[in-house]
């Protein structure tokens, strides 16, 4: 039952999810697979690396808490935390060229509905000056 006490819904949150961690393990593998295989076909791009994770319990919690919480209880809106989670199971696609990022996506969209879309590219992240 919802309620506005964060320690009560951690509790019934971290219950939950405990509950559900393998049914979320599951679902990660049967997505990985099953963008592996749809994107395979590279008649148009390369075949791009699926992969992805389950978010950790606490960092759910830390999400839920720097994006929700505040303005749901200053509303006075009684919650679950599970409610307003969306990307517990994450799935990353990356492509070799650039140039196979639109393609790949209209490919997606075409098989599932998109909540969002965050495309980094190799420059945002690239530390070059190293190698290990």
């Amino acid at each position: 039952m919802a309620s506005l006490n964060f320690e009560d819904e951690k509790i019934q949150f971290r219950l939950w999810f405990d509950e559900q961690r393998p049914l979320f393990s599951r679902s990660l593998s049967v997505m990985r697979s099953l963008l592996s295989e749809l994107l395979a076909d590279g008649k148009v791009f390369s075949p791009p690396v699926v992969t992805g994770r389950v978010k950790d319990r606490d960092e759910c919690l830390g999400k839920f808490s720097r994006k929700y919480q505040t303005n749901l209880e200053e509303a006075g809106t009684p919650y679950e935390i599970k409610d307003h989670l969306t990307d517990i199971v994450g799935l990353r696609v990356v492509c070799l060229y650039e140039t196979d990022v639109s393609e790949i996506r209209n490919l997606l969209q075409e098989h599932f509905e998109f909540l969002g879309i965050r495309i980094k590219r190799w420059t945002e992240w690239d530390d070059s000056d190293r190698f290990e």
